[in-house]
């Protein structure tokens, strides 16, 4: 087949999966995607919302209760009408207010890192549709590419029937042949416009996207290879987590501590006073008071420390189950990248399969080999090649899981 025609069909194949919609396609590198994931996606923009939430939450942890003022008029004192003003404050205790202000500074650091492990998650979700979409491109390449050969030698089969130089069995073969390549290439564009618009999605934009071809080449980060459990955001979470727990326990013990109470008054009282002489409404006497405040029925609450203990020894043991579950999880990701690796390696090694296929082509061109043994010969080299595709993207794959796993 001419370059020329392949590279018409390359074109028509991309166009089918991607300018369906009226809308011009843009060609995009994986980093410039990231990128635009990280600034646009609404998932990640409402998580970060949520985040300064938290942070007037953190501001206002310590909070006095409200202001008490009080008026009183009346016979109180003698048969005058006397008045008394009054104010009243209370306070819990400088242990508590510093405990609340430590749970909701760890609930604030546990989203910071919960932010970190989701930006992580959409840039291996948009890497993974970038190595997708790439995949489908090649694939769809090699179907067309046999579609066109499938269709070219059908109407040199159905020529030959004319000329009563083929038989049924032949024709019946080409025929099928052609209808699997059309629908295997009809299957791949479809798939491709699927992903296409996912990683609109991702990405939040109604514009189509285009992978860049030239990166199809992933390679991990420095460290990748090396498992640090102290740098996975998720890890910095649940430890969070842990001490959030931590502190809640320690608000409950807190909430033991004595309250103070502190408050003055101002009363007026009309008439012959103690020290026997005569006070008018005008004068007023002030006084100040100060109080503690307990409980004197802690039952309820001592059952509330406990219950924050057993809390804070769940996620002690979420923590040590996480790192267990990450740490062999992070092991099967290193073998199956090495497996993939070998993989991969090995199909680099096999001839290419269009010098394979434009070889048997000639073959069949000049009557050394019938259809059906073309046929043969270029299903295998066809399946041959989609390994190796399927073998570039478990790779790239395992290496996009490694750089975003920590």
């Amino acid at each position: 087949m001419k370059l020329l025609k392949f590279f018409i069909l390359l074109l028509v194949g991309l166009m089918n999966s991607s300018f369906s919609q009226a809308q011009v396609a843009f060609v995009m590198k994986l980093n410039t995607a990231i990128d635009s994931a990280l600034s646009n996606n609404l998932q990640l923009r409402n998580d970060k919302l949520y985040l300064q939430y938290l942070s007037h939450v953190k501001k206002a942890a310590i909070s006095l209760p409200n202001t008490v003022f009080n008026f009183e008029y009346g016979q109180f004192n003698s048969a005058y009408q006397d008045n008394r003003i009054g104010l009243s404050q209370n306070f819990q205790s400088p242990y508590t207010l510093i405990k609340q202000q430590q749970v909701a500074l760890s609930h604030l650091k546990a989203h910071q890192f919960q932010i970190q492990w989701k930006e992580n998650e959409l840039k291996q979700e948009v890497s993974n549709t970038f190595n997708t979409m790439l995949l489908l491109s090649k694939k769809i390449v090699i179907w067309a590419y046999a579609d066109s050969l499938y269709q070219l030698y059908l109407d040199k089969v159905l020529l030959k029937k004319k000329w009563g130089e083929t038989d049924k069995i032949e024709l019946t073969q080409a025929q099928i042949q052609k209808v699997h390549t059309t629908k295997e290439l009809l299957g791949l564009q479809n798939k491709y416009q699927a992903e296409q618009l996912y990683l609109s999605y991702l990405l939040n934009t109604n514009q189509p996207i285009l992978p860049d071809t030239n990166d199809w080449h992933f390679k991990l980060n420095e460290g990748a290879l090396v498992y640090n459990t102290a740098i996975n955001p998720l890890i910095k979470e649940q430890g969070q987590l842990v001490q959030q727990s931590l502190r809640r326990y320690q608000l409950e013990k807190a909430k033991f501590s004595p309250d103070f109470q502190i408050g003055m008054q101002s009363i007026t009282i009309q008439g012959t006073g103690a020290d026997n002489q005569n006070y008018a409404l005008q004068t007023r006497f002030n006084s100040i008071q100060g109080g503690v405040i307990f409980p004197l029925f802690f039952g309820t609450q001592l059952q509330n420390v406990k219950a924050q203990k057993i809390s804070y020894t769940m996620a002690q043991h979420e923590l040590e189950i996480k790192s267990k579950q990450l740490s062999n999880k992070y092991k099967i990701l290193v073998e199956n990248y090495n497996a993939a690796k070998h993989i991969h390696q090995l199909y680099n090694q096999v001839l290419a399969y269009n010098q394979f296929i434009i070889a048997n082509e000639e073959l069949f061109e000049k009557g050394a080999i019938s259809f059906l043994d073309f046929s043969l010969f270029m299903s295998n080299a066809i399946a041959n090649e989609l390994e190796a595709l399927d073998a570039k993207f478990q790779l790239n794959q395992s290496i996009i899981q490694l750089n975003y796993f920590q």
